[in-house]
């Protein structure tokens, strides 16, 4: 019976943090474009990328499980929770709609990651605007997307350490968010 009440507890609290993501990105399933990219075998090649100039924003969001930080600014809370075997982080400015978030999975791939690459796991997901970047001395893919309700989003994917790291922002939020960028560091 105990363990019971404890499984019920805790898919109670699963259900709630799901919920929170889910309306703080205004309907938009939290995980909706990141299925079973683990599974991906093509290998990648590309050009280096330019490196951004880096910033310094104090205090520092640091994260030890996956080994990197960036800068947090003014008024900006963070929050994090898992998501199956990755994890889901929330940047969002206090009393706004302004933040993004960062979903982070285990990838057996090396990098970078191509628009090619994202089209073949997720064929109709819409891609435009792709650039290659910078961030934190990894060569990342910058793009423009939409959301399940017709929102444009800004999206940048990284692979690093075993990981791809998915950041993705509303587009009234790009000129911030690619500023926060240039201050994340691997460590």
């Amino acid at each position: 019976m105990k363990n019971i009440k404890i499984k019920i507890f805790a898919a109670i609290i699963v259900a709630v943090l799901a919920a929170a993501a889910v309306y703080y990105f205004k309907g938009e399933p939290a995980n909706n474009y990141f299925s079973d990219l683990k599974q991906l075998g093509q290998k990648f090649s590309g050009s280096t990328a330019p490196a951004a100039e880096s910033i310094e924003v104090e205090p520092r969001y640091k994260n030890d499980q996956y080994g990197f930080s960036f800068g947090q600014p003014d008024g900006f809370n963070v929050s994090d929770f898992d998501e199956g075997d990755g994890k889901i982080i929330l940047v969002k400015k206090a009393a706004s709609d302004n933040g993004f978030q960062i979903y982070i999975t285990p990838f057996d791939e090396p990098g970078p990651i191509t628009k090619e690459r994202i089209l073949k796991d997720i064929p109709d997901m819409a891609i435009s605007n792709e650039k290659e970047i910078s961030v934190g001395g990894e060569r990342a893919l910058s793009f423009t997307s939409q959301d399940d309700l017709g929102g444009e989003t800004r999206e940048i994917w990284i692979i690093h350490g075993g990981y791809l790291y998915q950041i993705k922002g509303y587009k009234n939020f790009e000129k911030e968010l690619l500023e926060i960028l240039k201050t994340w560091k691997f460590q």
